[in-house]
């Protein structure tokens, strides 16, 4: 396992950012982002690829995180990718999800659960 893992989380609440951040261990560096169009010019900027991206659902912008992870997927960028959202998904949202081989995580994430997420 790399000493040091890189983390994208697109989520346009500071207040679930701060959240996530704190619950994270030191060797993983998490990077925010609070829209998709911010969010996919971090990646493509990276000078360290991303190892796992996570987007909120809904954040009251045109493109949601169900298809901001679908683009970035058709993009081949390599990344294991994830949803989490307070809120269920529609049957629409679970096909493209398993599509991509993106697990769904509910708000409020369990730490404990995208902690062994991000390391397996």
């Amino acid at each position: 396992m790399p000493s040091e893992i890189f983390v994208l989380i697109l989520d346009d609440e500071p207040v679930h950012q701060r959240a996530i951040k704190r619950l994270l261990p030191e060797n993983i560096s998490v990077v925010f982002a609070s829209s998709p169009e911010k969010a996919f010019a971090t990646i493509l900027a990276a000078v360290q690829p991303f190892s796992h991206i996570v987007s909120d659902r809904d954040m009251g912008v045109a493109q949601n995180g169900v298809e901001f992870l679908c683009e970035v997927y058709e993009h081949n960028i390599n990344a294991h990718l994830a949803l989490m959202s307070g809120g269920d998904l529609t049957p629409e949202q679970e096909t493209a999800l398993k599509r991509i081989g993106a697990p769904f995580f509910k708000k409020p994430v369990d730490d404990a659960i995208l902690i062994a997420w991000i390391h397996s």
